[in-house]
């Protein structure tokens, strides 16, 4: 069998062990139980709680570039913290396994659990769904199938099926709209999004803005903040890129234009930086909006790249809340001059700052959420 056809075959079983686990169900109720009045699922906010349980995807296409994250990342997260890895392969787990233990990590209590996915997926575990929690349930929100560009990326839409059937207690519900993990984030009460999602998230029938809206509201429990009145007002990326949510209700928002002056002030070399004011101003709508729905602003510097198919970003990180305080796993660039602006900015809110490496990654369009996904959170 040549190396297509494995991959087709593979991904054929896979799609058909998704479609026997929805094949006579509700959608809205596969393995979510009894519905509850007391505790309905809500989109779990981004601001509060401990990290108890995190997903990351593992690939050996991308491996070298992310061995540098995971190593920063796995070292800070207290070891309590659970961790999926997801693999295409054994050869995959191996991999991984033998960096982790070059790097002198050992994970106690819940340690690693592996999904072995069996087919090609992408380091994008963010992506295809978002969790949603409510009492004791938990479940992925994830989108329809759509249109992809790559056999990695139809993978990853199987992978919450796979994880779903493995975890136990862990519900699916199908989201009647597209839509990216990093689409949304959740924070003060509220679901924010950018209207460039709203132009993404359209299937065949449902076109109307207003229902689009309604039934964002539905699925993820928030009320829902669109930023933006057009797609062009706004930059056409994940809203995670530009927007973090702390406790109390403070945006880190990107910022190009101080991104610019430290750029200029230092002489950093970025290759492909879009320092532009019609850039800049595309991003300072999302920092007027937010403004103007109440939430305090702080700015952090911000580089586009390529156009804005790539961010050197510091809101794209991660926040909890444990033991009583804000801590805040921030990516970092090997640019003092940026890294260093950006993370005495958010420790001057009296947060905790993890920097985590992304040097390798980021050009590939992402950066530590866009890698990183939550199974659970506590409080």
């Amino acid at each position: 069998m040549t190396v297509v056809a494995a991959t087709r075959a593979a991904l054929a079983a896979a799609l058909g062990m998704a479609a026997a686990l929805l094949a006579g169900r509700g959608l809205e109720a596969l393995r979510l139980g009894p519905p509850s009045a007391d505790a309905p699922l809500l989109a779990v906010p981004d601001d509060d709680g401990a990290l108890s349980e995190i997903l990351i995807h593992h690939t050996r296409a991308e491996a070298a570039l992310t061995a540098p994250t995971w190593r920063d990342l796995l070292r800070a997260l207290p070891p309590e913290v659970g961790l999926r890895v997801v693999v295409e392969d054994e050869e995959a787990r191996a991999d991984l396994t033998d960096r982790m233990a070059s790097w002198g990590l050992q994970r106690p209590g819940s340690g690693v659990s592996w999904t072995l996915a069996g087919h090609p997926i992408t380091t994008w575990s963010r992506d295809r769904y978002t969790l949603l929690a409510g009492g004791s349930r938990r479940a992925l929100l994830v989108p329809p199938r759509g249109p992809t560009r790559s056999a990695g990326r139809d993978g990853d839409w199987l992978v919450p099926f796979q994880v779903a059937r493995e975890v136990p207690g862990l519900g699916l519900r199908m989201a009647p709209f597209i839509f990216d993990g990093g689409d949304f984030v959740v924070g003060g009460g509220t679901a924010v999004a950018m209207a460039t999602w709203l132009a993404r998230a359209r299937v065949p029938g449902l076109e109307d803005e207003d229902v689009l809206r309604g039934l964002a509201r539905r699925e993820l429990g928030r009320p829902l903040l669109v930023l933006g009145d057009s797609p062009e007002e706004v930059p056409d990326h994940h809203i995670c890129i530009f927007v973090a949510l702390l406790p109390g209700r403070i945006a880190l928002v990107g910022d190009v234009r101080r991104g610019r002056d430290l750029v200029a002030a230092t002489g950093i070399a970025i290759p492909g930086a879009d320092l532009s004011e019609a850039m800049a101003d595309r991003v300072e709508r999302l920092a007027s909006g937010l403004e103007a729905a109440g939430f305090q602003v702080r700015r952090l510097p911000l580089v586009p790249v390529d156009g804005g198919r790539s961010y050197l970003t510091y809101q794209n990180g991660l926040v909890e809340r444990r033991g009583g305080r804000t801590r805040f796993y921030m990516p970092t660039y090997g640019l003092p001059a940026l890294d260093e602006a950006a993370r005495r900015e958010v420790e001057s809110l009296g947060v905790e700052v993890l920097p985590v490496e992304v040097s390798g990654i980021w050009r590939l369009g992402g950066s530590l959420r866009c890698l990183v996904n939550v199974l659970r959170r506590e409080g």
